[in-house]
């Protein structure tokens, strides 16, 4: 009896004390609380935000332009952006 009330015990603290594992972000597959589209071959790159100077957190989530790349394009270095913050945004300075 000692035994099992022993490994109980055990299996009860692994819940209580155990760490939960710090997970990458996957911006692909984040499901995002707003609309932002991409449009026909624009490139699409989400990636997180944390500033802990500002108290902030969150999402940018960006759309290349198709001739981003090209220094020929009118599109060079064109991009739109958004950034979903979590954080007391006051704070932030730009």
């Amino acid at each position: 009896m000692k035994i099992v009330v022993t490994f109980l015990v055990y299996l009860i603290s692994l819940t209580v004390f155990g760490q939960t594992a710090n997970t990458e972000f996957d911006g692909a597959h984040w499901n995002a609380p707003y609309t932002l589209a991409v449009p026909f071959g624009w490139r699409a790159e989400r990636s997180t935000i944390q500033s802990p100077q500002a108290s902030l957190k969150g999402i940018e989530d960006i759309r290349y332009t198709p001739g981003w790349s090209n220094a020929k394009s009118e599109q060079y270095w064109s991009y739109g952006f958004l950034w979903y913050l979590d954080g007391n945004i006051t704070t932030m300075t730009i």
